[in-house]
């Protein structure tokens, strides 16, 4: 069960690494370390894998995330009044 184990710690080491990279090419995040990245905010992302035609976030809910676009395409729409 050890090395069950310790593979699993490895792949997850491998995707918050990988992570950690995408972050750094971020404007925002690109002057932060790899390791306060990795050791702070890492943890605190999740990855959202969005459909054709989905609706992220709607107009007037509270803004309690931040989405980061890693590739594709998104329409931003607002209602005029």
């Amino acid at each position: 069960m050890g090395d069950f184990k310790k593979g699993l710690e490895e792949i997850e080491r491998k995707k918050k690494m990988i992570l950690v990279n995408f972050l750094k090419n971020v404007p925002l995040f690109s002057k932060l370390t790899s390791t306060y990245l990795k050791n702070k905010l890492a943890d605190h992302f999740v990855h959202l894998r969005a459909t054709k035609d989905a609706i992220i976030i709607s107009e007037g809910r509270p803004a309690d995330r931040v989405y980061i676009i890693k590739e594709g395409e998104f329409i931003v729409t607002k209602r005029l009044i």
